[in-house]
């Protein structure tokens, strides 16, 4: 795909379909800027399609940059006095 989009920059198809690919295999990064580009052509239902992939591509981003969860068992006290 990506080179499908080297050898003809303005196939919107080839953007759109390289950043659903992009993003089905995990590489939201990368699949964001393929997104956004196809952002600017797509229209309908293939563009609120687009946009809810780059609203998900972002929520892993930031989930990814954040900090790690905290123990699930971070504020509780375990005894052994159950034998």
């Amino acid at each position: 795909m990506r080179r499908a989009v080297l050898l003809a920059p303005t196939h919107h198809d080839a953007i759109t379909n390289l950043g659903v690919l992009l993003f089905s295999v995990g590489k939201h990064a990368d699949a964001a800027v393929y997104l956004r580009q196809a952002l600017a052509f797509t229209t309908g239902a293939t563009h609120a399609y687009v946009q809810a992939l780059l609203k998900l591509c972002e929520i892993q981003q930031a989930q990814a940059a954040g900090p790690p969860p905290g123990q699930i068992t971070e504020g509780y006290t375990f005894t052994a006095d159950w034998f």
